[in-house]
């Protein structure tokens, strides 16, 4: 295998032969020449997890001792002994260090400064063996492809503990990037994740950390640990990602193509343009070659601040997933200005009914209506313990008010007006009184401050909630948008079509849809009469109010397709003489008449 100079990339590059899957189709992944199957997880032998327990157990003597010798000398500080947990995870080896970088997501269990502390950590690993990755390359693309490498550069553009990052030429000219997998590591993070689990067990039988924040790391550690080495779920990812934004039309952001995956290697396009950690640091240090080279490209750090936030917004409330961006280097600045995710690292989904309970707690907060953004923050963190339900509120209330003050004045520092401070007081109050948080929840958190710190550094002067109402306006447009397309691709389809509308409408009620089916939460644990009434008053109100508004839109919507004129008041005229809106209603208001009657009739009355 001859090396030769290449002034394609100005490096050294190597001749090889694996070959690879022919470009699939825009937008489909050819594995035609690999076998993908689904993501295993080995079994480690019984000595291998022993040894890691007994390791781990050692560093947490070493860490109890360091903490009481701080506190014989009357030195003892929350810093100081982050310091210490830091310094114990970096004796355990690269791998722990790994897994601490992902436990130091989780706000809600580990207090700012061991999460601070923990985010720091740096891995120290030698890049992986570039015939070890060749060996990986050509087991995973096999003899039949019908392309080859032209050219590959033996020096990883990344490389840490579970993988490493090259850059490839195909025959065809184009330029690529192949991750591959570190052999073995799979079983080192499996026996490590029993190891851990075995040391919260003891943390927990051992001091007064409550069960449930435990319990809950434990049955979460599969999916922090095993996240970044499954490849076949990062790319079909990855793809779906890029899907989306295609669907979305989003100008302003694309993902890389992924070519070829396996459990192993994962082979997509090269994204050419600037790294986001470049575009961070022209900013920074105020560079500026740095900055006229980004001016020549097109590219606006304050245009590609805000970009960054409605991509963290878009992940929340449009897209299936979105991502935690741990790694700056994974974004690239297109010239233009367009960002191109390479990688998404961890990503996370929240169900249909946490998108709409977050998504009217930032219209909630927008608006400075904090009480009842408060009331849809707690249904977030369902199933609540027994704790005082009244205080919880209240004290979430005032502290977010106080963060509200200081987001809005013009005159507070950058990091005081992005939503960081925010989220992190909501997580302190949930520690305070003791209420878990879902890791899905806890990662939305800690994806919307790592975004708007990213903006905050390109972008000092932004507010958020200014911009979160100007996304709104985007967002609401480009529903409409796909609404209409998808009604001109169904058109003479009227059920098509009053189902697009559908659809429309429950976007444009997104936060009242929340605010009165799921009711503020004092009344969860009020089963007295006078409160069920009320509620399913409140219920009948909200169902025929959407039961009319959907019909409505239905009907303006087909009227326009089939006149070319908007007629809302003939519309609504319609709908109310039609006989099914009749029955419907009908039906609902005989459905909440027998729920109020069997709740009179309860034997159960206001005494009790």
């Amino acid at each position: 295998m001859a090396v030769l100079a290449r002034t394609h990339r100005e490096k050294r590059v190597a001749r090889t032969q694996p070959k690879l899957a022919p470009a699939a189709g825009d937008g489909e992944l050819d594995t035609s020449t690999a076998t993908v199957t689904s993501f295993k997880v080995p079994s480690p032998s019984l000595l291998r997890v022993a040894v890691r327990f007994w390791l781990w157990m050692l560093a947490l003597v070493r860490l109890v001792a360091a903490v009481w010798f701080d506190k014989l000398a009357r030195r003892d500080t929350i810093q100081r002994r982050a310091i210490h947990l830091r310094n114990a995870i970096v004796s355990m080896g690269p791998l722990a260090v790994q897994v601490a970088q992902q436990i130091s997501m989780r706000l809600d269990v580990l207090p700012l400064a061991y999460a601070s502390e923990l985010a720091q950590l740096k891995e120290q690993s030698p890049p992986m063996d570039v015939w070890e990755a060749f060996t990986r390359i050509k087991a995973a693309l096999g003899d039949d492809s019908t392309t080859t490498f032209e050219a590959f550069d033996p020096e990883p553009i990344f490389s840490d503990s579970i993988s490493s990052v090259y850059q490839g030429v195909l025959q065809t000219g184009e330029s690529v990037t192949v991750k591959v997998l570190r052999p073995g590591v799979v079983k080192a993070l499996s026996a490590e994740r029993l190891a851990i689990d075995l040391v919260l067990k003891i943390i927990t039988v051992f001091t007064e950390v409550r069960d449930a924040y435990i319990h809950n790391l434990r049955d979460e550690l599969p999916s922090l640990m095993f996240e970044t080495v499954n490849f076949i779920r990062a790319a079909r990812v990855q793809e779906i990602f890029r899907r989306q934004t295609r669907k979305h039309r989003l100008k302003y952001l694309r993902a890389a193509r992924v070519r070829f995956y396996n459990a192993d290697v994962i082979i997509s396009d090269h994204v050419s343009g600037v790294g986001l950690d470049e575009v961070l640091a022209a900013v920074e240090n105020n560079d500026p070659e740095a900055l006229a080279r980004l001016e020549q490209m097109k590219i606006k750090p304050r245009r590609t601040g805000l970009r960054l936030l409605h991509v963290c917004w878009w992940g929340l409330f449009e897209a299936t997933l979105f991502s935690n961006l741990e790694e700056t280097g994974h974004i690239t600045v297109e010239p233009g200005g367009r960002l191109n995710f390479s990688m998404l690292g961890h990503t996370t989904n929240l169900d249909r009914h946490h998108r709409r309970l977050l998504a009217t707690v930032f219209d909630r907060m927008a608006k400075h209506d904090i009480k009842n953004a408060v009331e849809m923050l707690l249904q977030l963190f369902n199933p609540l313990p027994r704790i005082d339900i009244h205080e919880f509120a209240k004290t979430m209330e005032s502290r977010i008010w106080t963060r509200i003050f200081r987001m809005e004045n013009k005159d507070s520092p950058s990091w005081e007006r992005t939503s960081t401070a925010l989220w992190l007081d909501v997580l302190d109050t949930a520690r305070e009184f003791n209420v878990p948080v879902s890791m899905s929840v806890a990662r939305m958190m800690q994806s919307s401050c790592l975004f708007d710190q990213l903006a905050a550094r390109l972008h000092p002067d932004f507010r958020v909630f200014k911009e979160y109402r100007h996304y709104r306006k985007e967002a609401v447009r480009r529903q409409a948008r796909l609404v209409l397309r998808k009604a001109d691709k169904q058109s003479g389809d009227t059920g098509m079509l009053i189902e697009g509308a559908r659809k429309l409408f429950a976007q444009l009620t997104l936060y009242g849809e929340a605010l009165f089916e799921d009711l503020p939460i004092e009344f969860a644990p009020a089963a007295k009469k006078s409160a069920y009434f009320v509620m399913q008053v409140m219920v009948l109100f909200m169902t025929l109010a959407k039961l009319t508004a959907v019909l409505f839109v239905g009907r303006l919507v087909y009227t326009w397709y089939e006149t070319r004129d908007w007629q809302p008041r003939a519309s609504i005229e319609w709908v109310l003489s039609f006989p099914g809106y009749t029955a419907l209603a009908f039906f609902f208001v005989l459905i909440t008449l027998k729920r109020l009657l069997f709740r009179i009739s309860d034997t159960n009355d206001d005494d009790d």
